[in-house]
């Protein structure tokens, strides 16, 4: 062959092998050259693999007659010593060689002429020509085929190079991706998203996974299909987290939720070097994009890029998840302060009064405001010692709340309003009460352990041993003690309605510290009210002992007196009777007499009712029925209601408690009022008499009401109607009502009159039960 045809040869090679197809596009066709130029049956071209220890059939020619999945290592046959030595070999026909492949491929009359593919520095594998005996390759020939397999070594440098420039490209893309986003954005959520999503694609993995904890906190996100039991936050749990940046090496897991390790290598995870108290994980999984020639899984230069990715992602991750704290931070700062402004609002409320009512509307107020805590329900729960209960006092609810602008504007507006005791309006807890020992109700539970109990769970179901009807509140309760000087005062169940308004840790300390100041606050209402009830009672016994000390004198002094006139009244009485009788009627003096009778008689009747004034007698106590009292009173006088047309109604109570008293001066008592309303109706009318029971200072009362028709008392004069010798009729003495009164502050009761001008008047005795009335009068 002449100089000029080796050269167009080889130039076609290298034009070949310089093309921008596909590279095994050109090995194939610098084969076909080489192969028609040799006259060749056949021609196969063997490369190393990527662990360089077998050699593989990559391609052959011609096409059509090519086989598949020939290989032999290295060491073990003559491609692999030619690969080795990097020099031709040429075998010519005859015996076999001893290699399976060289004489799969050889006919006994064929020569095979193995040539390396091979740079200066690289060695790619070996080309194998099956040629005809008799065409062993001249030295020109020999010279140009290593010319050629130098083409196809050039060829498949160049383009592995090109495919790791590439790939190269690809990774500095990736991470410049990845620090475009560490430092564009501080969101943990927006970050997480992309380091997963840039991992994964850039390894060509179907899915990446990252996950990072710290602080109370598990930060996660993923790309793609990760498998269900990498979810876990034991995700590859044989990492040692804490280890230095410097040690943590990628690893291979199972994701069996053990943590264990398996030969395969469809997953591969890189702990995340963080400096702080953070650790995590970055994992990819089954990578799909491999090149050709590769194993399948994921490889080493696969570890150490992610390696490289996550030593990028941790201290961006670290900032971010540091800010996100640090707002967290602030954002719990800003509802502290706002929570302690809304508290010191509230406590100053407490501090502008002292009523008892007052306190325990602002503590409902401040509840349910929506300035204030915001709770939908509150109930007040009180304790009462003396009953060894808690019971319900008041209620409020945001639906019923008249809002009145901001929380102080709405807490000032309650002490201008008209004083309205509190009351229970709900009839789930109207008249509820629950024993304070044993503690086997939440109200019981909550006192004796002090601390805030959670009457309903998140799911919206009562918790187990509720004694109270606590499934009919609404979505979730909390049960907070009220203690005051280490004393329980009572419990504040606040209550909201949807899974909207859960009730957290910073919910539920405001309430705790709220219950704290309203503990304090009803306890100092109730010491001034005790004080207030002392001071007025005080007050009346310093009153009564003044009337005692004026009316003990004003005894003395009447008793003096009708001491001193009796006699000779009764002297006068006598005689003028006597006269009188020996004169009989035809007399004209008799008509004087009998006004001195009457007179006399008159004057008597008055000695004696300031006797009866000045006696302080109480031989005669016991327990007596009020009513009966009340009728044998009446009894006494149904001559003169008979004749005044006067009408007698009744209304007894009940169960009425018994009364520890005098019968003699209690029938005195009701007597005189009698009289005084039957002289009020001259032309008939009604009395009405009623009973009844009433609590005053915690004490319980009988009470008879004597109550007339008779046009009421004049209201220049209702003032002094109790003071002895005062009186409007004209031949009245002006003792009745003031030995009323004596009588029944005897009995340690009371006497009170209702006027009611132009109608009628009604007096009112009350007089200690029997168990009060023994107590004090024995």
């Amino acid at each position: 062959m002449t100089a000029d045809r080796r050269f167009d040869i080889l130039a076609r090679i290298v034009e070949i092998a310089n093309t921008s197809v596909d590279v095994d596009e050109r090995l194939q066709g610098v084969m076909g050259v080489i192969h028609g130029y040799m006259e060749a049956r056949q021609s196969v071209l063997f490369l190393q693999d990527k662990a360089k220890q077998n050699l593989v059939e990559a391609h052959a020619w011609p096409r059509a007659g090519q086989s598949c999945g020939m290989a032999t290592a290295m060491g073990e046959s003559l491609l692999g010593e030619v690969t080795i030595r990097r020099k031709p070999m040429a075998l010519s026909g005859g015996d076999p060689t001893g290699d399976a492949i060289i004489d799969s491929l050889r006919r006994p009359d064929e020569t095979a002429l193995l040539l390396p593919v091979c740079g200066d520095s690289y060695v790619f594998g070996v080309l194998a020509l099956i040629l005809p005996e008799g065409s062993l390759a001249t030295d020109e020939r020999l010279r140009l085929l290593q010319a050629a397999t130098r083409e196809m070594a050039g060829a498949m440098r160049n383009d592995h190079l090109y495919m790791d420039a590439k790939k190269r490209i690809a990774e500095l893309n990736a991470i410049k991706d990845l620090g475009l986003a560490a430092i564009s954005t501080m969101e943990v959520d927006e970050l997480l998203d992309t380091v997963a999503g840039t991992c994964a694609k850039l390894l060509g993995a179907k899915a990446g996974l990252i996950v990072v904890k710290g602080a109370g906190h598990v930060f996660s996100a993923s790309y793609g299909p990760v498998p269900p039991e990498c979810r876990g936050e034991d995700l590859c749990s044989m990492i040692d987290c804490n280890a230095p940046p410097s040690q943590l090496r990628p690893f291979f897991p199972a994701c069996n939720g053990k943590g264990s390790q398996t030969t395969g290598r469809e997953r591969l995870c890189m702990p995340l070097g963080f400096k702080g108290a953070f650790s995590g994980n970055l994992c990819v999984f089954e990578k799909v994009a491999l090149a050709k020639g590769a194993a399948p899984g994921f490889n080493f230069e696969d570890q150490n890029l992610l390696g490289t990715l996550a030593s990028m992602a941790a201290p961006a991750l670290e900032n971010a998840m540091t800010f996100h704290r640090l707002e967290d931070m602030v954002q719990r700062n800003e509802e502290m302060v706002s929570s302690l402004g809304t508290l010191h609002e509230i406590s100053t409320s407490f501090l502008t009064t002292v009523d008892f009512d007052e306190t325990v509307m602002i503590i409902l107020h401040a509840v349910v405001h929506p300035a204030g805590l915001n709770y939908d329900h509150a109930v007040l729960f009180l304790a009462d010692e003396p009953s060894n209960v808690v019971r319900a006092v008041a209620d409020l609810d945001q639906a019923s709340l008249r809002v009145q602008g901001e929380l102080r504007q709405t807490l000032l507006a309650l002490k201008e309003a008209l004083p309205l005791p509190p009351v229970v309006s709900d009839p789930r807890f109207s008249g509820l009460s629950a024993p304070l020992a044993p503690a086997d109700n939440p109200l019981a539970r909550c006192l004796a352990q002090r601390k805030v109990l959670r009457l309903v769970r998140p799911d919206g179901n009562p918790n187990a041993n509720n004694a109270l009807p606590w499934a009919s509140l609404p979505y979730s309760a909390l049960a907070v003690p009220m203690i005051a000087k280490d004393k329980p005062v009572g419990v504040l169940v606040a209550a909201n309605d949807g899974a909207d308004k859960q009730i957290g840790e910073r919910e539920e300390g405001a309430i705790n510290m709220l219950a704290n100041q309203a503990a304090q606050a009803l306890e100092t209402s109730r010491l001034y009210q005790n004080l207030e009830n002392a001071n007025r009672e005080l007050a009346h016994m310093r009153g009564r002992l003044l009337e005692a000390d004026r009316l003990a004198a004003l005894g003395e002094i009447a008793a003096g007196v009708a001491h001193e006139i009796r006699n000779p009244l009764v002297s006068i009485g006598g005689f003028a009777r006597r006269v009188r009788n020996k004169l009989g009627d035809e007399s004209p003096l008799s008509r004087y007499l009998d006004v001195v009778i009457e007179e006399a008689t008159r004057l008597e009747r008055t000695l004696n009712e300031m006797l009866d004034f000045s006696t302080d007698s109480r031989d005669h106590h016991d327990e007596y029925d009020l009513g009966e009292i009340m009728d044998r009173s009446v009894e006494l006088l149904q001559r003169d209601l008979d004749e005044k047309r006067i009408k007698v109604v009744r209304d007894y109570a009940a169960d009425l408690p018994r009364v520890y008293c005098d019968e003699r001066q209690i029938k005195h008592v009701f007597l005189n009022l009698y009289l005084n309303a039957v002289q009020a109706m001259d032309r008939g009318g009604t009395i009405t008499l009623r009973t009844f029971t009433v609590i005053r200072e915690a004490k319980k009362f009988v009470a008879g009401e004597v109550s007339d028709t008779g046009g009421g008392i004049p209201m220049d004069v209702i003032h002094n109607i109790f003071n002895p010798f005062f009186t409007t009729k004209d031949n009245g003495s002006g003792m009745g009502l003031s030995i009323v009164h004596k009588i029944v502050t005897r009995h340690l009761g009371g006497v009170e009159v209702h006027n009611r001008e132009g109608e009628g008047a009604s007096f009112l005795v009350t007089l200690p039960a029997a168990e009060e009335g023994r107590a004090y009068l024995k």
